[in-house]
């Protein structure tokens, strides 16, 4: 072994995963050395030379700052455009430049205790614990700086499906490109809401510790007409009876009406049922729906559009025929010829984008052990405690390499980094974990994950989930004993599990936390939505108990028959959820009709009660009619709670003007003629 230079921490990479790590191990005193290649050469640095940072992220700014960044600007939610997020970036950079050793590390040997790190340029250091904080590489980045979007009249096939490819589009989709995705399935959610008179981000509206309580709660509700998410988990009759349910009810809702873009992932149903409710490796699209984007920016279109804003709704475009989607595993591609096959169908294609799975980019990592064969590591999620403490190595961490589904990346980042420092910084926390780090493991997949298998997917995870599971860990979580008053029982249950959350107090309180929750707390009406939304519907259910109580207590059914009856209303949960979110759909969209359908649904249960089970019939009769009335006669307040279809084509004449202003802004060369992908609107809306 060469003999090395002896530190106690390296961090082998700088970027933004890494921040909150140096900001703690900056607070405890820990000394550490930074080695990174020559400038932050991250994805967004590169986007920044290319000149192609003139988009809005897909998470919050709730989720996308850190918890010492929001404390000091506590702002309404809103999405950040790239531009602003980048000079965050810079502003650290500037900030630790001081600190990075500039060379490139060409490889790490691990051992039991200890690293040694090796640069290209041939220095070695020994280190007791490595951190990668090195991020993701790509193909796809490469056509994120360089492909030109001006092209037109052309056909253009995307070998991916993802936030960045639907980023991509979003500038091809005024070309009169033919766009064809080729994909294995995914799920598109909007990034925005318009709940009463309140502009809400997705992240923000998740109440994840509902589902850690009652996780078939949580389904019924955040899974809600949108109960679709579920079809891609179902198989056999348990699939076809939620399908004919939500065409039956739910025909303009994209979940239905395109359920081949769903992915249908192998399931083991007794994980499905036992594990968490939202499990890991789901691949979601963020969009901006075309009637919040009209809303938000229609009347400052083009200023909103310069700085990034762009419509990118992704199942509007499909509807349109704007854009088609090619199942990945029944496609065949000729790139010597240029053509792609799909169903009998052939097509020749004038660019191809290849898209890829995201891969770490970490240097070559040899495992040393004493009478043991010299192995290679490789990073596979499901063999690492949080997707950073892999158990196949010794002190050695990465972060930054597990992904959200939804929220953003820098609530994940910030709670690995906390755990990474308790393990460099507390030797019986480090000792407790790795003592039982294959159980950890083991139950936490048996939770998360669907199966055993390794998928392309993995590092992918609930946000809200994967933040309280890890304050769980250090300590730091808030519990329901922890309440003192309705105010802190209503935070804890429904205020989303955001890492500032876990930073009030503790191990890693952050002055100024407390008062940030209470601000978003405020602003959110104290989540009041949420809590109608999810009492009405726990409603029905107690409707139906109450209705079997009843029919016992007069003598129309024997006991035995109560359990019988209650246990049959769990096996057609399809049917039932099905038709209580049909009802439901208003109550999120309208402040009065949300109040209204509270004190119906209670008056319902009331009359049940003390009247007669009878009026069980007339009670879903007089749901389904005034839901039915409100779609017909108030559909913006019927909206349903993702990509409601019938919504958005009544935004036709907003598109036509959108389009005509992007071309206006952006094209350097006429479009003409009109995009014949359009046909599918109607000649008066285009008019």
């Amino acid at each position: 072994m060469t003999e090395a230079k002896e530190l106690k921490t390296i961090i082998v990479g700088f970027g933004f995963s890494c921040i909150p790590l140096l900001h703690e191990l900056d607070r405890t005193g820990e000394a550490y050395l930074i080695i990174s290649d020559d400038d932050p050469a991250s994805v967004w640095a590169t986007l920044e030379k290319s000149g192609r940072l003139d988009f809005d992220l897909v998470s919050s700014y709730y989720t996308s700052f850190y918890s010492f960044d929001l404390v000091k600007d506590p702002k309404t939610d809103f999405y950040p455009i790239a531009k602003d997020f980048y000079a965050m970036h810079l502003s650290y950079y500037r900030k630790y430049k001081d600190k990075i050793l500039s060379a490139h590390v060409s490889n790490v040997e691990n051992y039991d205790g200890f690293s040694i790190v090796n640069t290209e340029a041939g220095s070695s250091y020994k280190a007791t614990n490595v951190v990668f904080s090195v991020g993701f590489k790509r193909a796809v980045l490469k056509p994120l700086t360089s492909f030109d979007y001006n092209i037109t009249n052309k056909t253009i096939v995307f070998d991916t499906i993802g936030d960045s490819t639907n980023m991509m589009i979003s500038k091809l989709i005024a070309g009169n490109n033919k766009i064809i995705c080729i994909s294995n399935g995914f799920v598109c959610l909007d990034k925005v809401f318009l709940c009463g008179n309140q502009t809400v981000t997705l992240d923000q509206f998740e109440y994840h510790n509902l589902g850690l309580i009652r996780k078939e709660v949580y389904r019924d509700t955040i899974w809600a007409s949108p109960y679709a998410l579920k079809l891609q988990y179902l198989s056999g009759w348990r699939y076809k009876l939620a399908l004919i349910m939500g065409k039956l009810l739910f025909p303009n809702v994209f979940f239905y009406k395109y359920a081949e873009t769903l992915p249908h992932t192998e399931c083991d149903p007794k994980r499905f049922y036992n594990g968490e409710p939202f499990p890991n490796g789901i691949i979601a699209i963020k969009h901006w729906p075309i009637d919040v984007f009209a809303s938000l920016f229609g009347n400052k279109l083009e200023e909103s559009m310069k700085k990034g804003y762009l419509l990118n709704d992704i199942s509007l475009w499909i509807d349109l025929g704007l854009v088609e989607i090619w199942k990945k595993n029944a496609t065949t591609i000729n790139k010597q010829n240029k053509t792609i096959q799909f169903n009998g169908k052939e097509l020749s294609y004038d660019y191809f984008v290849e898209g890829g799975i995201e891969t770490p980019r970490l240097p070559p990592v040899t495992i040393h052990r004493n009478h043991e064969e010299t192995k290679s590591y490789e990073y596979i999620p499901k063999e690492n405690y949080f997707g950073t403490i892999p158990k196949k190595l010794s002190n050695l961490f990465i972060i930054g390499n597990t992904r959200p589904t939804t929220g953003g990346l820098a609530n994940i980042t910030e709670m690995q980094c906390l755990l990474v420092h308790k393990m460099i910084s507390n030797t019986s926390f480090k000792s407790k974990i790795y003592g039982s780090i294959n159980e950890r493991i083991t139950e936490y997949n048996s939770r998360y994950y669907l199966n055993d298998k390794i998928g392309k997917a993995d590092h992918l995870t609930h946000y809200g989930f994967f933040t309280e599971e890890v304050a769980r860990v250090l300590g730091i979580d808030i519990r329901f004993k922890d309440c003192k008053n309705y105010k802190d029982f209503s935070k804890w249950l429904f205020f989303p599990n955001d890492t500032f959350k876990y930073r009030q107090q503790g191990e890693y309180k952050i002055d100024g936390c407390d008062k940030l929750v209470e601000f978003i707390d405020k602003n959110h009406d104290r989540w009041l939505p949420l809590k109608l939304y999810a009492v009405t519907l726990r409603l029905y259910h107690l409707i139906l108990l109450i209705m079997a109580g009843r029919l016992y207590l007069n003598g129309f059914i024997t006991l035995p028959i109560v359990p019988i009856l209650w246990v049959l209303q769990l096996r057609l949960r399809h049917v039932i959820i099905s038709l209580t979110l049909y009802a439901q759909s208003p109550v999120q969209n309208s402040n009065t009709y949300r109040y209204f359908r509270a004190w119906l649904v209670t008056f319902f249960a009331a009359s049940i009660s003390f009247i007669s089970p009878s009026l069980f019939v007339p009670v879903i009769l007089t749901e389904v009619g005034l839901t039915y009335l409100v779609r017909l006669f108030k559909p913006e307040l019927a909206k349903n709670g993702f990509n409601d279809l019938r919504v958005k084509h009544a935004y036709m004449p907003f598109l036509k003007q959108y389009l005509y202003t992007y071309r206006k802004l952006f094209a350097t060369q006429p479009i003409t003629p009109a995009p014949e992908s359009l046909s599918k609107m109607k000649t008066e809306e285009m008019a």
